[in-house]
């Protein structure tokens, strides 16, 4: 009767373990982000000029174009912040998006390649490797 009742109890715990686990590996933790958040951070991801200067190894022309187109959206983006949200919020993604073509502009296709990768290393730094949505979520 005892090895009935042990071999019950060691089935029970391995089948709890095994849902314990399950549930662990389909439901991202509160930092871990899925597939599709992980690539809306990295696109919403800004790396100052200073920090692209240093990281690309640019020379003094691109490094003063970045650093000027930095200076006056950052001026244009004060002036905006007291602007309720409602008007702020599509002002701000049109400043982001001039910003990013405007970097497009100066810097060269690999040098782009290398600033998304350096977002991807931003973002994974802060969040980890991104996990699969549980099913039915994004």
């Amino acid at each position: 009767m005892k090895p009935l009742i042990l071999c019950a109890t060691l089935l029970g715990a391995l089948v709890a373990t095994a849902t314990c686990a399950q549930a662990q590996t389909t439901a991202p933790t509160e930092k871990q982000l899925t597939h599709l958040q992980f690539e809306e951070q990295v696109n919403g991801t800004m790396l100052s000029a200073d920090y692209m200067v240093q990281e690309l190894i640019l020379g003094e022309d691109q490094a003063q174009k970045l650093a000027s187109i930095e200076a006056d959206l950052n001026q244009r983006e004060r002036a905006i912040a007291d602007l309720d949200p409602e008007v702020r919020g599509p002002q701000q993604e049109a400043l982001f998006a001039e910003r990013t073509r405007q970097i497009a502009s100066v810097l060269t296709p690999a040098q782009l390649k290398q600033v998304e990768e350096l977002k991807r290393q931003v973002v994974l730094s802060q969040y980890g490797e991104p996990v699969d949505a549980p099913v039915g979520v994004e």
